[in-house]
């Protein structure tokens, strides 16, 4: 079933034998998920599947059956080929609001690396996974105050702290390509990842001033990397002046609207 954010792909839709059906607005990724949960009929599994991530029918198809056939024991089971990532901290929140992760990376000891504790100290993105009906529900599924930053990472460090076991299915048939999305739509984009990065630092112990405080340093060196960056530095230093504006002062911040998407 296909939920289309935004009025371009819904246009693409209409006339086709696809299934999907209309939110008519950009909630973010969290509440996208949760409506079309709540309407799920009686299934197993949850599968959540970007739509830049490209995946032949035949092997999408190989997957469900292996899930189908109880050849995995787990209820949290990924498939983009990313590499895992440690839950982050407000080291990689920092890092990630600074634009500063491409020079982090290379820093070997920073670089995330293939690892037996997948589920326990490191995940992977939702871009594709499958999850099972019942630890979504046990869970209480996404966090609604994460409207598009690390709302993977804290269902997956919610399911850790419940002892459930990870997996990941390597399939040579699935490719991840990087969406443009943030980068298009950054004057909307970058203030709801910073709100939704101060909930996530708060809801893990890290106080709300020392949190803020931490992502208006971080806001004030992304402005040193503007002209490094892909996005138009135009609309970039919007972005960063409402996220400045939104962290200090707060007040509302939403996603580019159905019709912009």
């Amino acid at each position: 079933m296909i939920l289309p954010t935004g009025r371009a792909l819904e246009e693409q839709l209409k006339g086709t034998d696809l299934p999907w059906f209309r939110i008519g607005r950009n909630p973010g990724f969290g509440a996208a998920v949760r409506f079309a949960v709540e309407r799920r009929p009686a299934l197993e599994w949850i599968g959540i599947c970007n739509d830049d991530v490209v995946v032949s029918a035949e092997a999408l198809g190989s997957i469900v059956q292996r899930i189908e056939r109880g050849k995995e024991d787990s209820e949290l089971i990924y498939f983009d080929p990313a590499p895992p990532r440690p839950f982050p901290g407000p080291i990689d929140v920092f890092t990630s609001i600074a634009l500063l992760d491409r020079f982090r990376r290379r820093i070997p000891a920073a670089r995330p690396a293939e690892c037996s504790v997948l589920g326990r100290t490191h995940y992977r993105p939702f871009s594709f996974v499958m999850i099972a009906s019942s630890l979504w529900d046990r869970l209480g599924g996404m966090d609604p105050l994460l409207v598009y930053t690390y709302e993977d990472a804290d269902f997956a460090r919610r399911a850790a702290n419940a002892s459930v076991r990870a997996a990941f299915l390597k399939c040579d048939a699935i490719r991840h390509n990087a969406s443009t999305t943030s980068r298009a739509h950054i004057r909307e984009v970058l203030p709801v990842s910073t709100v939704s990065s101060l909930a996530y630092l708060q809801k893990y112990g890290c106080p709300r001033l020392f949190g803020k405080s931490l992502l208006v340093l971080a806001l004030t060196i992304r402005i040193l990397v503007v002209p490094f960056a892909s996005a138009s530095t135009a609309d970039h230093l919007v972005g960063i002046g409402r996220a400045l504006r939104a962290v200090v002062f707060g007040g509302t911040v939403a996603l580019p609207s159905y019709q912009e998407n």
